[in-house]
């Protein structure tokens, strides 16, 4: 073999050794993205749990506000009524 040849093997070499080393820190890079998109994915199940827990209590909130605002309407309707008759004579 000649001196050439033996120097474009090492070159060759020095290439292959940099796209290990480059290969080895790209999969070390996804390792990592991997583990906080892990981490990310539970954070959004726990807020997605607790958002349908807000959900259900905003439910039972309307209905209780639905519920008092009739009853207020009903008693300022017989208030209305009751006033009415008192002041017009009835």
């Amino acid at each position: 073999m000649t001196e050439e040849r033996l120097a474009r093997m090492e070159q060759k070499l020095d290439r292959l050794g940099e796209a290990m080393i480059t290969l080895v820190r790209v999969e070390e890079r996804m390792g990592a993205f991997n583990d906080r998109l892990g981490t990310i994915d539970a954070r959004l199940a726990k807020h997605s749990d607790r958002l349908d827990i807000v959900e259900k209590l905003a439910d039972r909130s309307t209905q209780s506000i639905g519920f008092g605002e009739r009853f207020f309407w009903v008693i300022a309707t017989v208030g209305a009524g009751v006033a009415g008759k008192i002041l017009f004579g009835g």
